[in-house]
């Protein structure tokens, strides 16, 4: 036992517990760093993909294997018929209502798009959407259940 009483010892665990909050912003913020890139190459003229994962099975052999594909980045922000963009941020495939009065933020001109999302995601990191997130959260239609 001497030799673990010359070490420093902690009761962190390797996998620290985030409340349910916490999970969605973070996620929010990833979704949000990703159109960040979509929307830099689309200013560009490029189209930007992801990189998608998953497992598929062979129908003959019953093997499991992992494919790797690229997919498309589907756009947060669109334009309205006069002409100016728009952003709505999501929560899966539903909106994120930013406040109660409005859906989506208004850009102005697309050249405009990547300050509002820089400022959006600032925003976001500083918790000013937990609110509406906690809302999103509460009004989540609960995962069917499997049948056993």
């Amino acid at each position: 036992m001497p030799h673990l009483k010359s070490l420093t010892l902690t009761p962190q665990t390797p996998r620290s517990e985030r409340s349910p909050l916490e999970r969605k912003r973070l996620r929010l913020i990833q979704r949000l760093e990703t159109q960040l890139k979509a929307a830099e190459a689309a200013l560009a003229g490029e189209t930007y993909t992801e990189e998608v994962k998953h497992w598929v099975t062979h129908q003959e052999t019953g093997e499991k294997t992992l494919l790797t594909q690229q997919r498309p980045v589907k756009p947060w922000w669109w334009q309205d018929d006069k002409g100016q963009w728009l952003i709505t941020l999501r929560d899966g495939n539903r909106v994120l209502p930013i406040s109660k009065e409005a859906a989506s933020i208004a850009v102005g001109s697309k050249d405009k798009l990547l300050p509002v999302l820089a400022t959006v995601l600032q925003g976001i990191t500083a918790g000013e959407l937990d609110e509406q997130l906690e809302l999103a959260a509460r009004n989540r239609k609960a995962p069917p259940k499997r049948k056993s």
